[in-house]
Parts: C-alpha cells; sequence; structure tokens
C-alpha cells in the first residue's frame, strides 16, 4: 500500500500563487481543501504556537471541517525569548482556537489565524525546533520560528 503524500508548506507555496494563500477573505473551499491536510501530518500532533508566548503545543480535540478549523492547544515546551513581550511567561493550561477557512491564511513558513495567532506545522520544523528547546537552544529555535528571515 502506498503511503499518502501530504503537501509541505514550501510544497504549497510553490503550487499555489500567493493571492490563493494569503488573501483575506480568501475562497473558503480551496483553503479547506488544501490547509486542512497540512493537520494529517502533524509531528506527534505538535505545532509550535505563537501569539503571545512561543511554545510547542500539542493539539487535541481537532475539528475540521469545510467551514472551520478547531483544536484544544496543550503546552508542551517554551521557547524561552531574549526580548519580554509582556506577559509572556503566563501560559494558560489548555486553550481552544481555530478560525474558519476564508481567514486562515498561509506564509512561507506559517499558518496564521486572523486572532493573531501562527503555528508552523510542518513536522521537520517543530521535531528540530523540539531538540532545540530540549537542549535550551532557544535562540535557534526563534530563528526557525518566529524570527526566521528576519
Amino acid at each position: 500500500m502506498d503511503k499518502k503524500h501530504f503537501l509541505s508548506i514550501s510544497e504549497l507555496n510553490a503550487k499555489y500563487d500567493r493571492e490563493e494563500l494569503a488573501s483575506i477573505p480568501g475562497d473558503r473551499e480551496f483553503r479547506y481543501q488544501v490547509l486542512s491536510p497540512l493537520f494529517e501530518n502533524l509531528y506527534e500532533n505538535k505545532v509550535v504556537y505563537y501569539e503571545r508566548f512561543v511554545c510547542i503545543v500539542k493539539l487535541e480535540d481537532i475539528i475540521i471541517t469545510p467551514e472551520r478549523f478547531e483544536a484544544t492547544a496543550i503546552p508542551y515546551l517554551l521557547i524561552k525569548k531574549a526580548i519580554s513581550m509582556g506577559r509572556s511567561d503566563i501560559i494558560p493550561e489548555m486553550w481552544r482556537f481555530g478560525g474558519v477557512w476564508e481567514i486562515i491564511t498561509l506564509s512561507l513558513t506559517t499558518m496564521t489565524f486572523y486572532s493573531g495567532v501562527s503555528i508552523w506545522c510542518d513536522p521537520h520544523t517543530v521535531e528540530k525546533v523540539e531538540k532545540l528547546v530540549l537542549d535550551k537552544k532557544y535562540e535557534e529555535a526563534l530563528n526557525l520560528t518566529l524570527w526566521e528571515g528576519r
């Protein structure tokens, strides 16, 4: 039996026009078809999550419908930043996040929700970031995610 091939974020960016992936509002059906498979290929159901803080979270209770994506985030590893962004050290035990497909966008490396939440869901990136954080190499982990391209 053949293993199902999932397109990575970089492959999606190469295949589709920027406008299709990043405009708001976008085509709900297109975004559902193209972006929802990213959640079938996660590294141990983990993503790097950024809002007020940066951490690796485990996703549970994932809901994917043609209208929206929603999941519960359970914090796993905090990625400490050299620069504080306010109360970035206070992390809830769990929370829900998500959005409707027409306002979920894809950049070169991240999926962004209209609410200001960004996630890195590429399994190779998440695995690398996890290893760096476990080795307390926080700046290197941030260079692969939040600071990438800066």
